[in-house]
Order: structure tokens, then C-alpha cells, then sequence
């Protein structure tokens, strides 16, 4: 499994996930000195090492500054992602109607004048 740590401050959550087999993309952290920390400890060290795309520089950001300076960048690793996700379910001949639950009836059990 792969994952991007958002809030990443000195990298705990990442930490518990990659020691745990998965491995990290990218991390978000706008505090410089938590962002510093945070690259000591995981782009530093071999087995601590994230798949950082060349697109994103290794530095401290906010969510907000990704999401206006690399939209199209991160549809484009999501796009791959949902990509990899669909492969592998049908290799395992797992329908991907497994983990969606149909909408319909969700309108009846709303308040017709909202909450």
C-alpha cells in the first residue's frame, strides 16, 4: 500500500504506516521546523525513504499551496493510483462494486427544508 502523509509535522503517522509495510509518496507539512524534522528522519534514512515525485520539491508546504500550485500533478498521481487500484482487483477477481454502497434512498432519509 502506498500513502501521502497530509499534516505530516514530524512524521509519527508515517512512521507506524511504513513500518508497517506501506510505503510513503509524499509528506505535507507547512512548519519549516517540523517539514526539517520531518526530512531528517524519513528522506535521510534508506528503509525510511519516500517515493517523492520529482515534480514536488522536498520542502515545507501548506495543503493549500499543493492543491493551487500542483492540481494537475496530483489528478494526474491519483489518476495512476485508481489505475494501480483497478489492476489489482482484477487480478484478485474482486468486482470494484465491492466497496461502494448505492446512494439511492439516501434523499428519503434527509429532512425535506435541510437540517
Amino acid at each position: 500500500m502506498r500513502f501521502i502523509d497530509l499534516f505530516a509535522g514530524c512524521g509519527g503517522l508515517s512512521l507506524g504506516l511504513t513500518k508497517a509495510g506501506w510505503k510513503g509518496v509524499f509528506a505535507v507539512e507547512e512548519s519549516e521546523d517540523a517539514f526539517k524534522t520531518f526530512s531528517h528522519n524519513f528522506n535521510k534514512k534508506n528503509d525510511l525513504k519516500f517515493d517523492w515525485p520529482k515534480w514536488l520539491p522536498q520542502q515545507a508546504i501548506s495543503t493549500v499551496e499543493l492543491l493551487e500550485e500542483y492540481s494537475d500533478e496530483l489528478i494526474h498521481l491519483v489518476e495512476e493510483s485508481h489505475l494501480s487500484a483497478r489492476l489489482t482487483l482484477a487480478k484478485l477477481g474482486i468486482p470494484r462494486t465491492t466497496f461502494y454502497r448505492p446512494l439511492s434512498g439516501i434523499s428519503d432519509a434527509l429532512p425535506v427544508n435541510g437540517i
